[in-house]
């Protein structure tokens, strides 16, 4: 049990309370259950909802960021002004200076990732903001429109209509509505406008 004066958190959350790791994850809940557990600290009772997906990326996936290996040591319990309190990881880096570990997305939402255990990763608040909304890699568009094809496939000869593509080996080589190359000078902006307009795959 924590016995921390009530502080500021880095964020500007209200600290409650300090935790070790094997005291939250081993009883986190199944997601939606809104289950709630009692967690005491020197400010008194807490019920703290347990079905968090951050949680359950934590007991899963670890609590090391993926990308800079920084490893999540122990759970705040902090509160938001008057919102209900919650468990954020944090650990601290070679300098130490004290870190939070985030519910990353793989493949973006703005790309279509959706909000899933199998899209989330562990990552520091400072690797997750280098990311930002960048592509998950190499990015296969599946173009809904000729016009769509023609204007963003590098394979696609300005003035074709329909676009011949310089892959085709044969009638039923391309279907020249999927494509895995995009002109290079297509920008993240770009991308995502056609990640709403068109099918994105990762590869």
């Amino acid at each position: 049990m924590s016995k921390r004066k009530k502080s500021k958190g880095i964020r500007g959350y209200e600290v409650l309370g300090v935790f070790e790791v094997s005291e939250v994850l081993p009883f986190i809940e199944p997601e939606g259950s809104k289950k709630k557990r009692a967690y005491e600290t020197s400010e008194g009772m807490f019920m703290v909802r347990m079905d968090s997906q951050r949680y359950h990326n934590f007991k899963d996936n670890g609590c090391g960021c993926v990308r800079c290996g920084l490893v999540g040591k122990s759970f705040k319990l902090e509160r938001n002004g008057n919102f209900n309190p919650h468990f954020n990881l944090y650990g601290k880096d070679k300098q130490g200076h004290e870190r939070m570990l985030t519910k990353d997305h793989i493949v973006p939402k703005s790309w279509g990732g959706q909000n899933h255990l199998d899209n989330y990763q562990p990552m520091c608040s400072k690797c997750n903001s280098h990311k930002g909304s960048a592509p998950p890699g190499p990015v296969v568009v599946v173009f809904e429109t000729w016009d769509q094809f023609s204007e963003n496939c590098e394979y696609a000869p300005e003035g074709w209509y329909p676009p011949p593509c310089e892959r085709d080996e044969g009638p039923d080589f391309c279907d020249r509505k999927t494509c895995p190359r995009l002109k290079p000078n297509l920008d993240i902006p770009k991308l995502a406008e056609l990640a709403r307009s068109a099918k994105v795959i990762k590869s």
